[in-house]
């Protein structure tokens, strides 16, 4: 068959669901399925729903098969962790880890590789490839009213793979028309993948490249009597048994054997088992949910057969191949050399100069520096809270007091009067409630009226060193004002602190 192979880069976040998580919250795949690829080159290539012979072999015909389309790590396209593939439970990252294929367990705990994807560096290497997301929140709104309501309000949480992410993915053509067909409608085209497109997720463009497979993925082989040999899934598989009913094992029969052909190696077996399902977006309704095995399941078999055997397993095993399920590899790990961890790289942004811009985007870029400063520092107002505490503190009411003048003082952006105010907040106290806060060694081996004093005027308590963002920072004037805010947040803070404590 005829391999159409293609990059698809996301100019959004994509949220490709599964069935995982609670109903309003939507955690995305971290692949883009077969069949989400098939509906997009159905919406490309503006099938109108008949039944002609051409349409029937490009999308309902096991003539053309769609892959799934897994994350690119140098320049590489990403596969499923082996399940067979398992490090030492106290292991740190980077450590060695074990192929239970060529190995035998011992007693000690191993846990399987915490990577969705990997790719081959060398044979003794592995590079982990896990495609980064991010959170977002979303408030369900009222159509008439534009809003949120008692009635229409719900919060959906998204998790999704963020924008710039790659995947490489293929398509198998079963004759040239096919393939130029498909090769015509999608390359350089911009197309959609998942839910939620309205709300600014899905966007992506796709190219056809000419990048190759790894060498160590093999379909086709054979092998002699009393010689094992490995099958790893590289996608989910819909495998049934006798009796039609989905199963999560493989067996001969699964294989295009016979039970006398091959018997299975129970110890060296690893699998799990997934419910898998999905939504057809013509007609509005969910897919029904099947059971599938996991992809990076692993199942190892002797040769029985005296002639020996011949495996091909180009277009897959079980059902939905053109969906992409049921893809393999035999011996996927041949060299048995496989032994060592990299940590793929961080994703890398691309950076503006504020400075270089008009006049709008660089206010735009200011506040976004501005608003990040201010969180880095009420991260670590909150970290410094307990490092004050009051001794023998004034009652409720007083604390109370104090803290009205302190708000008082963040409502006004002027400073200059601060030192002021406080002064003559003390100076007008009563004796009686005066000396609740002067009692000595009452906070920093100081009265507590000294130590407010002594926060206002200096602002020094909080480390504000680092008031940059990817080496942007704010004006003087902003950042002379953020510390006097974050040293007013302080004071108030702790004496929240002490009252509660009261």
């Amino acid at each position: 068959m005829k391999k159409l192979k293609f990059i698809i880069e996301l100019l959004e976040p994509m949220l490709a669901t599964g069935l995982e998580g609670d109903p309003n919250a939507g955690v995305s795949l971290k692949y883009i399925s077969g069949s989400v690829l098939r509906g997009v080159i159905i919406s490309l290539s503006n099938f109108n729903g008949d039944l002609a012979i051409n349409n029937r072999d490009l999308f309902f015909n096991e003539n053309v098969c769609f892959l799934n389309s897994y994350p690119i790590e140098n320049s590489k396209v990403g596969l499923p962790t082996p399940l067979s593939w398992q490090i030492k439970k106290d292991a740190e990252n980077g450590q060695d880890f074990f192929d239970f294929v060529h190995q035998d367990r011992d007693e000690k705990q191993y846990n399987n590789i915490k990577s969705p994807f990997f790719v081959f560096e060398s044979d003794s290497k592995i590079t982990k490839v896990n495609p980064k997301t991010q959170f977002a929140v979303h408030t369900q709104r009222e159509v008439e009213k534009g809003r949120s309501t008692s009635d229409k309000g719900a919060v959906f949480r998204y998790e999704s793979v963020i924008k710039g992410t790659k995947f490489g993915g293929m398509i198998l053509c079963e004759t040239d028309k096919l393939f130029e067909d498909i090769k015509s409608w999608i390359d350089g085209k911009t197309i959609f993948l998942g839910g939620s497109r309205t709300a600014g997720y899905g966007k992506a463009k796709i190219s056809v490249t000419d990048w190759l497979e790894d060498s160590r993925i093999i379909k086709t082989k054979t092998f002699q009597l009393n010689e094992k040999f490995s099958i790893t899934l590289l996608s989910n598989a819909l495998v049934r048994d006798k009796n039609g009913q989905f199963q999560n094992d493989l067996t001969a029969e699964s294989l295009g054997l016979n039970e006398n052909d091959i018997e299975p190696v129970a110890c060296k077996t690893f699998k799990k088992a997934e419910l898998v399902g999905g939504f057809n977006r013509k007609w509005g309704v969910p897919l029904p949910q099947m059971l599938a095995i996991k992809a990076g399941s692993v199942f190892t078999f002797n040769v029985l057969n005296s002639n020996g055997i011949s495996l091909n397993f180009e277009k897959g095993i079980g059902a939905r191949t053109i969906d992409g399920f049921g893809q393999v590899a035999i011996n996927l790990n041949e060299t048995q050399k496989i032994l060592s961890i990299k940590e793929s790289e961080p994703v890398h942004f691309q950076t503006i100069t504020i400075d270089n811009q008009n006049t709008k985007v660089k206010k735009i870029g200011n506040f976004i520096v501005e608003r990040i400063i201010k969180q880095k520092l009420e991260t670590k107002l909150v970290a410094c809270i307990g490092d004050f505490p009051i001794s023998k503190s004034p009652n409720k009411s007083q604390i109370s007091r104090l803290r009205i003048e302190i708000k008082e003082l963040l409502r006004n952006p002027n400073s200059d009067k601060d030192q002021a105010t406080i002064s003559k907040f003390f100076e007008n106290l009563k004796n009686t409630a005066k000396d609740q806060f002067n009692k000595p060694n009452m906070i920093e081996n100081q009265s507590l009226e000294r130590w407010v004093k002594d926060v206002v005027a200096n602002t020094n308590k909080i480390d504000l060193d680092d008031l940059t963002v990817g080496g942007l920072s704010v004006s003087a004037a902003k950042k002379t004002e953020l510390k006097r805010n974050i040293h007013l947040s302080l004071i108030n803070e702790v004496l929240a602190k002490a009252a509660k404590e009261k």
